[in-house]
């Protein structure tokens, strides 16, 4: 297995270990412009077990399958954090998390707790976004 560092035209870079032409044992790949960044292990051109970090600081860190996201992995955007399995890039049951101001926590097992003023809501989970997260 050879190593180095390779220079994509779109500015992106990988440094690590190579073999057959492709990323393979560990290195770290960036988007161009340093967007998004993937550090880990590498299979012949396609991530293993790693983290990847998008520009916004937002964080998964574990198992890949074919480019997707696949296997157990932790998801963190802000204060909301997704544990669970992921399958061919998306979420199966999971544990859902939200940080609250005061340092509490609120989890659900396959649910998204929102807040109210006097009581928990359950309601189908969804990804956070600025209207509900």
């Amino acid at each position: 297995m050879n190593g180095g560092r390779f220079d994509f035209d779109d500015g992106g870079t990988f440094c690590g270990g190579w073999e057959e032409g492709k990323a393979h044992g560990h290195g770290v790949c960036t988007g161009p412009d340093s967007q998004g960044e993937y550090a880990g292990a590498w299979h012949y051109g396609f991530e293993v077990s790693g983290i990847y970090t998008w520009p916004s600081g937002s964080t998964y860190a574990g198992q890949w399958q074919n480019g997707k996201r696949h296997g157990l992995g932790v998801e963190q955007r802000g204060r909301w954090v997704y544990k669970g399995e992921w399958r061919k890039g998306s979420k199966e049951d999971m544990v859902v998390e939200k940080q609250l101001t005061q340092g509490h926590t609120i989890s659900a097992l396959g649910l998204l707790a929102c807040m109210t003023a006097t009581a928990v809501r359950y309601m189908p989970m969804e990804a956070p976004t600025k209207a509900n997260g």
